[in-house]
């Protein structure tokens, strides 16, 4: 499985802020998960079954301006079988399923399962790597709406993931996915991006950003967290950029907002130039 990072580019050259995760593969991706992946105390007749994940890579691929996409209610899933419940290696009745979902729906405080995926860093790689997870949380997504809940940095439960070959920069001068950009004027992209170097490179920094060593929990761990206030999760970039923006700041009243510099006069002009060969020897700059 595969990721593609596309960001667009004005036409003074800067990352508006616009991305997408494109997520590829060959064919749909299927796991099997356990009842106890998805429910913290399920019943004989839910236990004994076992939910078989089925999505395709556009299901896969986060929405514009995300790394994960929504949270989806178990009930939605097993209704438009992108998750079917089997038994000992057959479909078993999924009106059994929703019939339980229900139950819990109905319950004084509402109980339920949704899941998502989301694109998050691989800790035991150096450099470090991404990978997809299949994330689920033992609430009804309809409660999931507090900002903590349904942000990109929130905890899960991880029930499984999938190592992302991704196009990576060496980390000497940026770390992350390699964009391939889009332009709707490439020729004045160019031009923009070339003039505006040290805003080029703070641009690739905050983007990659984005990507997260996001926080996992036990499923006990998780009923806990969802009874109390939802605390932002304790996810860290894994590829943060070097400087604060303080620092960047600092640097940049130290050169001067017009001031350029040549690569002789210090090292910082000739890094980003080398950032800029990087990006347009290794992404696409495309009429978008």
């Amino acid at each position: 499985m595969g990721m593609t990072l596309l960001s667009r580019v004005d036409r003074d050259g800067h990352l508006t802020g616009t991305f997408r995760c494109c997520i590829s593969g060959s064919g749909p991706t299927t796991i099997l998960v356990p009842a106890t992946r998805f429910f913290p105390d399920p019943p004989d007749f839910i236990l004994r079954l076992t939910f078989e994940v089925s999505v395709d890579s556009e299901e896969l691929s986060p929405p514009n301006n995300s790394v994960a996409t929504v949270w989806k209610d178990l009930s939605a899933s097993v209704r438009d079988r992108t998750i079917i419940p089997t038994f000992e290696g057959q479909p078993a009745d999924p009106a059994v399923v929703l019939d339980y979902l229900k139950a819990l729906a109905s319950r004084d405080t509402p109980a339920g399962t949704s899941s998502r995926w989301a694109i998050a860093a691989t800790a035991s790689t150096s450099p470090t790597t991404l990978q997809m997870e299949f994330q689920v949380l033992p609430a009804p997504a309809k409660s999931l709406t507090k900002n903590n809940l349904k942000a990109e940095n929130c905890v899960s439960v991880q029930v499984a993931r999938i190592p992302l070959n991704v196009e990576l920069f060496d980390g000497v001068l940026a770390a992350g996915p390699v964009p391939t950009l889009f332009a709707a004027s490439p020729g004045q992209a160019f031009d923009g991006l070339m003039e505006n170097a040290n805003v080029t490179l703070d641009d690739v920094h905050k983007l990659n950003a984005r990507f997260l060593f996001m926080e996992h929990l036990t499923m006990e761990s998780a009923v806990i967290y969802l009874q109390g206030p939802a605390k932002r999760a304790k996810g860290v970039a894994a590829y943060p950029p070097p400087f604060t923006a303080d620092q960047q700041a600092s640097k940049r009243q130290k050169v001067g907002p017009t001031q350029s510099r040549s690569a002789d006069q210090g090292s910082e002009t000739g890094v980003l130039n080398i950032l800029l060969t990087i990006i347009f020897n290794r992404t696409h700059l495309v009429h978008k």
